[in-house]
């Protein structure tokens, strides 16, 4: 559920890289502040949230070629 709602606004939110980078470190900082979430899960989402900054930057750069 969580990351569902974090493609909505990544899917609406960003025009460039500034935003996206803006959007996750938002998003991190309040799953982080999160009491009903284990480390292990808030892990998880840092991983996925790291994985949507990386494909982001690889498929602009693929299309920008």
């Amino acid at each position: 559920m969580i990351m569902g709602l974090f493609d909505e606004v990544f899917q609406t939110y960003p025009a460039n890289a500034y935003d996206v980078v803006f959007l996750i470190n938002r998003y991190a900082e309040i799953v982080e502040a999160s009491t009903e979430l284990t480390s292990e899960e808030k892990e998880w989402i840092r991983m996925g949230l790291a994985v949507s900054l990386y494909s982001y930057n690889y498929w602009t750069n693929y299309y920008t070629n």
